[in-house]
């Protein structure tokens, strides 16, 4: 079983609305059961879009933020960017 893990480059005081909001949603998913596969980052991935858009319609979201999945050494990893800017990396652990 693989743990769902995250990272934020910008320090908690800092974080505008949606980034604390799109957390709590990365809290509430490290509760699910992972393999580490792709598949899982895959579903993640269609998950956090999903919810981003939601932000966009209620307005809360104004600016280009995208997700990104990228294999790095090896270890693959879910980036989040806000105007070409990585702002939240996700990873998911053995």
């Amino acid at each position: 079983m693989a743990i769902l893990t995250y990272k934020c480059n910008i320090a908690k005081e800092k974080r505008p609305k949606w980034l604390k909001l799109l957390i709590c949603v990365l809290a509430n998913a490290q509760r699910c059961d992972y393999e580490g596969t792709r598949d899982d980052f895959d579903h993640l991935k269609y998950s956090l879009d999903r919810y981003l858009d939601q932000l966009r319609l209620g307005q809360t979201l104004t600016s280009r933020v995208t997700t990104e999945i990228i294999e790095d050494s090896g270890n693959t990893v879910l980036i989040v960017k806000r105007n070409g800017t990585p702002l939240l990396s996700v990873y998911i652990k053995q």
